[in-house]
């Protein structure tokens, strides 16, 4: 099953939300999302963090058109929110996925959400994937910059050696040294083969 990609949708990231101060003066914030051609008005959610001791969350309000007719919906729901100490004092704040699947609450802590659809989830969730990870499965060239990267592995370890043969037999590094230039010609033939 192909992942449609995080990085062109509507997002709400705990690092954002620290930005605009959510959680040093605890008021309620509006994140708009406008459209890059004419700039109209996409989406405007509006987010409240609620601090208590049991079960802190955040409330997210926003309201969109339906797909199926001109009415609008509007959503409010609660996405409750976990921290973790950090290695040197002070918390980490994390959001819990407020999405079920397969009539199991998904509960992963993440610092992001994806809007698809309806609603904010994780992107486990909404099933997506990053542009980086699918640019190598585009990008012809990769063969070639993985045989340059190879190259500099060479070099660096020709650098380093002192010995490349010890009583007949190769040394360590020369066989490091000769897997290295057998992983580059294999690039280089499917770089060939991919012309």
């Amino acid at each position: 099953m192909h992942k449609k990609e995080a990085d062109g949708l509507e997002k709400i990231s705990i690092i954002n939300l620290k930005q605009y101060g959510v959680f040093r003066k605890h008021t309620v914030v509006s994140i708009d999302w406008n459209s890059h051609k004419t700039n109209k008005l996409l989406l405007r959610v509006y987010i409240a963090l609620f601090l208590d001791d049991i079960s802190p969350f955040i409330l997210f309000k926003y309201e969109q058109k339906s797909r199926y007719s001109d009415s609008v919906i509007h959503f409010k729901y609660k996405v409750y929110i976990t921290t973790t100490p950090c290695r040197y004092g002070g918390k980490r704040f994390w959001f819990i996925c407020p999405c079920y699947r397969n009539f199991k609450h998904c509960e992963k802590r993440v610092g992001t959400l994806y809007k698809l659809g309806d609603y904010f989830a994780c992107r486990h969730c909404h099933n997506l994937t990053y542009r980086s990870r699918n640019e190598n499965h585009r990008n012809r060239f990769t063969s070639l910059f993985n045989i340059l990267t190879i190259e500099q592995k060479i070099e660096d370890l020709s650098e380093k050696t002192k010995r490349y043969f010890y009583n007949g037999k190769p040394t360590r590094n020369q066989k490091r040294i000769d897997k290295l230039y057998g992983r580059a010609r294999k690039n280089y033939n499917n770089y060939e083969r991919k012309k």
